[in-house]
């Protein structure tokens, strides 16, 4: 699971890191400690006629039968890698919608007993990365579009496994290309979990 991450990179550092080659957006972004569900943050996405632009969505895949947000529950802001390709939901986005979710660390909190949670800010080792993740656009009754994405998960790595049993398919630069490029079967490879070191 993954409820919460950070990302403290600027325009440019996206630019360089995430390798864009179409215009990306000029923003006063800022560093964020604290991403939470909803909250409208970049994701790095693959163009039709090729190429990779940053583009802000929504976070939490709106499921395209969803007539109000505010119904809406915060159950779709992670996709399970083991399942994904079967779901309803997820299968057309991971077909055809995937994205590179920006982020340096993320946060797992370990239960240490009743009503106790220590949490631990986790990332890989060298802090280049981003998460594996799966975009859609939203149309909302009155016409309205919402770009929304969800972070694709996997079971931890073995030196995780003690804090959470769930982790974040954290994407290393070597594999972004692989990610985003067209073809779905390609891209299954990297539904394991991640042999990043952390």
């Amino acid at each position: 699971m993954c409820g919460r991450f950070t990302y403290d990179y600027t325009w440019d550092e996206i630019y360089e890191l995430y390798q864009l080659t179409l215009p990306y957006l000029q923003s006063n972004l800022q560093p964020s400690w604290n991403v939470c569900p909803t909250q409208i943050i970049p994701i790095i996405r693959r163009k039709k006629e090729g190429g990779r632009v940053a583009e802000m969505a929504r976070w939490g895949l709106i499921p395209p039968w969803t007539r109000d947000l505010k119904e809406m529950k915060l159950t779709t802001i992670n996709a399970k890698a083991e399942t994904l390709r079967d779901s309803k939901l997820y299968a057309q986005p991971f077909a055809t919608r995937r994205c590179i979710v920006p982020a340096s660390h993320w946060y797992e909190w370990k239960v240490l007993g009743p009503k106790q949670k220590q949490p631990y800010a986790m990332q890989v080792d060298g802090d280049k990365m981003g998460f594996a993740g799966l975009w859609n656009l939203w149309t909302a009754p009155d016409g309205a579009k919402v770009q929304n994405f969800t972070i694709v998960t996997t079971d931890a790595a073995p030196e995780l496994r003690d804090i959470h049993n769930r982790m974040p398919r954290v994407l290393t630069p070597d594999e972004f290309e692989t990610w985003l490029q067209p073809d779905p079967e390609k891209a299954a490879e990297l539904l394991a979990p991640s042999q990043a070191a952390f």
